[in-house]
């Protein structure tokens, strides 16, 4: 009667014995025995990130974490995190604005929706951009004890996690140091405690494509006229990136930009102080 209860409702349910099981969820130490969800799973099949952080968002936390997202959904990574209010509902709403896959974590059931204001979201999730799950039967109400499980979860789905902002012994980076228990990379957008156990700075989504393995290959014939003559600057020589511009006659705002798109993409190096060389 339940399992005729739950496809009413939209929820499937998914054992730790079942071939749809996600792989990386069974290699935990304690993964769920049952997985309950709506949306489909198949966004797991892809390569996948975590992408944690405050509730307490700043500006510059915002914009920091519109810049990776759209970046890592740009080379097809599912964000996984977990419907909070701040970094996490920031990086499900900039995966699903750029047409990405994206993965919400709930500390409740699937009837049980927390925060209330982010139903609306879960449901843009559902509907045709990842999914939303539980390890809590669909009408299990929210428990404070819940989130510590919740995260293990979230970090255990993830190939790695990324922490965007966040305070000490905070959910966020009790999610990073499951992942850097469970073998998993951890990246952290500023300098904190978590490098010393193990996690790495950095500044650009392009270290964390480099580091995951992705390659980033753009032809020629999809280059910009602006990206062209960048090239064919740096064919034999390493150049600042003031020189670029004064020689492309472009704006500082204009050169930066350009040379974080070409450098994201794989075809330049900041070799250091602001000097580019081709790659």
């Amino acid at each position: 009667m339940k399992n005729i209860q739950f496809k009413n409702l939209g929820i499937s349910k998914v054992g730790i014995f079942d071939k749809t099981y996600p792989y990386l969820l069974k290699q935990i130490y304690d993964p769920p025995t049952v997985l309950y969800y709506r949306g489909s799973l198949d966004c797991l099949n892809k390569k996948t990130i975590a992408v944690v952080g405050t509730r307490k968002m700043t500006g510059y936390g915002k914009a920091v974490c519109e810049k990776f997202v759209k970046e890592l959904v740009k080379f097809n990574l599912t964000i996984v995190s977990g419907l909070a209010k701040g970094i996490d509902s920031e990086a499900h709403k900039t995966a699903i604005l750029e047409n990405g896959q994206t993965v919400a974590i709930l500390g409740s059931g699937l009837n049980e929706i927390y925060p209330p204001e982010n139903k609306g979201l879960a449901m843009d999730i559902i509907n045709g951009h990842g999914a939303v799950i539980s390890e809590y039967p669909p009408d299990y109400s929210t428990q404070p004890g819940n989130f510590p499980s919740r995260n293990r979860i979230i970090s255990g789905l993830s190939l790695a996690t990324l922490v965007v902002e966040a305070a000490e012994d905070s959910g966020s980076q009790i999610t990073a140091r499951l992942a850097l228990e469970q073998g998993r990379e951890v990246f952290v957008i500023a300098p904190n405690d978590l490098i010393k156990d193990g996690a790495r700075a950095v500044f650009e989504p392009g270290e964390i494509l480099d580091e995951m393995g992705i390659f980033r290959v753009q032809k020629s014939q999809d280059l910009t006229e602006e990206e062209k003559k960048v090239l064919e600057l740096l064919k034999n020589e390493s150049l600042h990136i003031d020189q670029i511009g004064r020689i492309l006659n472009l704006t500082a705002a204009k050169i930066s930009s350009l040379l974080l798109k070409m450098e994201i993409s794989g075809l330049i190096t900041n070799i250091g102080s602001g000097t580019y060389c081709k790659r």
